[in-house]
């Protein structure tokens, strides 16, 4: 697989990244980084960037964590719909 060259501008920082992932991707992702940091700077401007990033860490396993348990959820229902099916017939 090929390697990317990626730079991410987080809250007036550059980062440069080498990954396989799709350059668009993680343009994508620090663009989320961004806008959640710089939202939660604007809100509480008394945060020190790294507070701000721990939180901005935070929210962002939160919402990883929640659309696992979704996923589960869904995954248990289709396979509860798939047997209801399979009993129908």
């Amino acid at each position: 697989m090929s390697m990317n060259n990626v730079r991410l501008r987080i809250y007036g920082s550059d980062y440069f990244l080498t990954t396989d992932e799709d350059t668009k991707y993680m343009r994508n992702l620090g663009d989320e980084v961004d806008f959640v940091l710089s939202g939660l700077l604007r809100e509480h401007p008394r945060l020190s960037i790294t507070q701000a990033a721990v939180l901005c860490a935070l929210h962002m396993a939160d919402e990883k964590h929640q659309a696992e348990q979704t996923s589960s959820v869904l995954r248990r229902e289709i396979q509860a719909y798939m047997e209801d099916a399979s009993k129908a017939k």
